[in-house]
């Protein structure tokens, strides 16, 4: 006779199944685990923070210096070599004006390679031309002092003088200086790189989402064993968390955004007009001391081609010019480096006169031609191009102060975040924890 539904029931009662963990061992490890990776968060985030500080200081307090020491020690160094030989096509009647620059000049590369050489971090490269420059410039200047010298007394042994000074200058000075300019264009642009990696961002993130899962899955331990559906001291850590990531990654995109401004709007264009400006006292140097030695052979005017062509004196699009007026945005740099063309075009006009002259051998009508004209159309063009390097500059350390402002107070607050999210855990699940005491 079957069991009756009673008999059944005692036959085979009810197996309730235990949790393989209690709820008390959970919440201890969920106490060690999820302040924990909060904690981690915290770190990783002020580490990528910190990284992303140092190489924005690297940027602003060191490549940048550097890099508008450079440019400046190489103007000067170009400008000298350029007044001194204008001085020199005047004969007897050297201008006070140009000697007054030509002194102005090597004082001012004297006072910049001072500034350089106390730079700590100069690569082995950078630190050798410094000592090539310290070594040679007093020996050019001791030259150009015995051109002058003797071409004030009318003698022709002058000349001689005055050419083995500009090799100097050409060879091995204005090398030596263009070896400072690579390093910290080079310093300045792997700091930009290490700033605005997109690894730093994505350690951050990635850290900052593992403490929410955790956040996340205690919360979710808690409602499948208490059904509590709401923990606040998880709730107020995961606000915490998710308030400390949103102010990361807007802080380091805006971050990204200031030292990419700097390189388009200030580094980019500073190197390139200071080359431009660097290549117009070049290609006047040249011109000078083509009149000096009367056109003796096609060397210097070679030159002179090569380095206006870098500038741009072809096509509208072409050289140096063109490439800054491409990058420029609609304004007033747009506007001076369109003038600046204008005034290119003033001095290739002198220059035609000059070389229209030199072949008929008229040679003091050219050398006046150099010394008023030209020499006047090189100085206005030199100007606007001071005016917009100056510009450049001014950006470059503005828009590198706006990034570095941007972090200043991020590491602290990441920190502080991560600490008071991870109490509010420990505090919300040590309340339940007690329940069980």
């Amino acid at each position: 006779m079957p069991a009756t539904g009673a008999a059944a029931a005692r036959s085979h009662p009810v197996r309730t199944r235990r949790p393989t963990f209690p709820t008390p061992s959970l919440l201890r490890l969920a106490m060690v685990v999820v302040p924990l990776g909060i904690v981690v968060f915290g770190v990783i985030g002020v580490r990528a923070s910190l990284v992303r500080s140092d190489a924005t200081d690297t940027v602003g307090l060191d490549a940048s210096p550097l890099l508008v020491g450079s440019a400046n020690l190489y103007r000067s160094l170009a400008d000298a070599d350029a007044a001194a030989s204008t001085a020199f096509l005047q004969a007897g009647s050297e201008p006070p004006a140009l000697r007054a620059r030509y002194v102005a000049d090597i004082r001012a590369a004297g006072e910049a390679l001072a500034e350089i050489a106390l730079h700590s971090d100069l690569s082995a490269p950078a630190r050798q031309a410094v000592a090539t420059i310290v070594t040679e410039l007093p020996i050019y200047h001791g030259l150009i002092e015995s051109a002058r010298a003797n071409n004030l007394q009318g003698f022709p042994v002058g000349k001689a003088y005055l050419r083995r000074a500009s090799d100097r200058m050409r060879t091995t000075i204005l090398p030596a200086a263009t070896s400072t300019v690579d390093h910290a264009g080079r310093q300045l642009d792997d700091g930009r790189r290490a700033g605005t990696s997109p690894v730093t961002t994505i350690t951050a993130f990635v850290a900052g989402g593992v403490a929410l899962v955790l956040v996340a899955a205690a919360g979710l331990m808690l409602f499948k064993r208490t059904n509590r559906i709401v923990n606040l001291g998880l709730a107020g850590a995961a606000v915490l968390v998710v308030a400390a990531l949103a102010t990361t990654g807007v802080l380091f995109a805006a971050h990204t955004r200031a030292l990419e401004r700097a390189q388009r709007e200030g580094a980019d264009p500073l190197l390139v007009l200071a080359t431009t400006r660097i290549l117009v006292l070049r290609a006047l140097s040249d011109e000078n001391l083509d009149l000096i030695e009367r056109h003796t052979s096609d060397d210097l005017m070679d030159d002179f081609d090569r380095r206006l062509t870098s500038i741009g004196d072809g096509d509208i699009d072409s050289g140096l010019l063109g490439e800054a007026q491409a990058a420029a945005a609609p304004g007033e740099r747009s506007r001076q480096i369109a003038r600046a063309r204008g005034q290119l075009a003033e001095l290739l006009q002198a220059h035609a006169v000059v070389r229209r002259l030199v072949d008929t051998t008229e040679y003091q009508d050219a050398v006046t031609v150099a010394v008023i004209d030209e020499a006047s159309a090189a100085a206005r063009l030199g100007a606007t191009l001071d005016g917009e390097i100056a510009a450049a500059a001014t950006s470059l350390d503005d828009h590198t102060d706006h990034a570095r402002a941007l972090l200043r107070w991020l590491p602290p607050a990441l920190m502080i975040a991560a600490l008071g999210a991870a109490a509010l855990a420990v505090v919300g699940l040590n309340e339940r924890l007690r329940e069980y005491r």
